[in-house]
């Protein structure tokens, strides 16, 4: 049974979007629903499972991550409250290509994927608007993950850097935001090492580009920082 908090987190998720009341309820009546609970860092899925099943994060922050070569673990995609996963390889018959993390105690609402793609006629509507919400799910991912092999490919640490630091203030709006990495995941996300990454932070800060304490970062010349993240290094 779930509660009125983790039935806020569903209506708001992108999956349930244009879906009543009524409609969400008999999906929710329909589908074999399971909720489960993490421990901060425990694995959620590992690289190589196969599952049929959708996940919907109800609460907490959980990563996806492949570990490379020399060891070193590379973020591929994180998820929010509300976010879905598990949507790309429990309709494929391909195998997880990454490890999937809670990152803090989190609560996971899981059903087959069987539930929105077969016909029930107790669902009527619904259906095709679950179907479709899927398929914008799916289609939002395809250019968030273009996003990130932007950041990946990039010839220079003060490049990838620099276009995470846009991402940031695009999502807050402001040249003042709080990112939600740590240093050691910001490392892990920008595929470099930890050290590294505060050298080059620091030499940013000196040169009057940015500004920080911990999570809290400052964009002090959006022009040069604009111009870090085309490529160049002033």
């Amino acid at each position: 049974m779930l509660n009125k908090a983790q039935l806020d987190t569903i209506t708001n998720s992108k999956l349930f979007r244009g879906i009543s009341p009524s409609e969400k309820e008999a999906f929710l009546q329909t589908a074999e629903l399971n909720i489960r609970r993490y421990k901060k860092n425990e694995r959620v899925i590992n690289e190589g499972d196969e599952t049929d099943e959708v996940f919907v994060l109800l609460s907490g922050r959980v990563t996806g991550e492949r570990n490379t070569s020399d060891g070193r673990a590379v973020t591929v995609n994180e998820m929010a409250a509300g976010d879905v996963f598990g949507d790309l390889i429990s309709g494929a018959s391909e195998k997880s290509p990454v490890d999937v993390t809670a990152r803090e105690i989190s609560e996971l609402l899981s059903f087959k994927i069987e539930s929105i793609l077969r016909p029930d006629e107790r669902l009527g509507a619904a259906r095709s608007r679950l179907v479709r919400n899927l398929i914008l799910v799916i289609s939002d991912k395809y250019f968030a993950l273009n996003r990130r092999v932007r950041i990946l490919e990039s010839n220079s640490l003060r490049e990838r850097i620099s276009l995470y630091m846009l991402a940031g203030y695009k999502k807050e709006e402001g040249v003042a935001f709080m990112l939600s990495h740590s240093r050691e995941e910001q490392a892990r996300y920008l595929a470099c090492d930890r050290s590294a990454l505060s050298r080059e932070l620091s030499r940013m800060k000196a040169e009057g580009i940015i500004d920080y304490n911990k999570k809290e970062f400052t964009i002090l010349d959006l022009n040069r920082l604009k111009r870090c993240a085309a490529g160049g290094q002033n």
